[in-house]
């Protein structure tokens, strides 16, 4: 759970983790457990709430989206200060922009991805190290591919209409 106290802030959820970043304010973090008894009826039952972290403006942390039981203690946080510039960099996408700054290409990728239907493949899986930087506008996915290849020795190839794979030039 993720609860704003007069705040701005972002929230990016993948598989594995919840990405948070707080632009302005206060934001506190808790693991939810739901209701052990199955029978939701009982007027006063309530979630089982363990305050994890609170974050300021400026700070960021990861947190597992796998339920921590009560039994269990939740993972130590990492909560990172990130610099005015790198926030601005990493919320860049609500105003329409992807901004990366020596981002691997797996990372970019992953980025790119959530704004097209289009599968983005490696052939090689040792590209993904390659450190991409630049400024994209949000959906303009030929523009971002066309700097792919002409600024970072990558080559296009398009499967079919849903596929397109990275590989390097020759």
């Amino acid at each position: 759970m993720v609860k704003a106290v007069g705040t701005a802030f972002s929230v990016r959820l993948n598989p594995e983790q919840v990405n948070v970043i707080v632009s302005e304010g206060i934001v506190d973090i808790a693991s939810v457990a739901p209701i052990a008894n199955s029978d939701h009826s009982q007027a006063n039952s309530k979630p089982t709430e363990q305050k994890l972290a609170s974050l300021a403006v400026g700070q960021t942390t990861n947190i597992p989206s796998t339920y921590q039981s009560p039994n269990q203690t939740a993972a130590p946080q990492v909560i990172k200060t990130i610099p005015t510039q790198e926030l601005e960099r990493k919320l860049a996408w609500r105003t329409g922009y992807l901004v990366f700054a020596g981002d691997p290409l797996s990372q970019v990728i992953d980025e790119i991805s959530r704004y097209t239907p289009i599968s983005i493949q490696m052939a090689n899986p040792e590209m993904a190290d390659i450190r991409v930087g630049g400024r994209f506008k949000v959906g303009e996915l030929d523009a971002m591919l066309e700097v792919l290849e002409t600024s970072f020795g990558l080559q296009i190839s398009y499967l079919d209409d849903h596929r397109i794979q990275l590989r390097p030039a020759q």
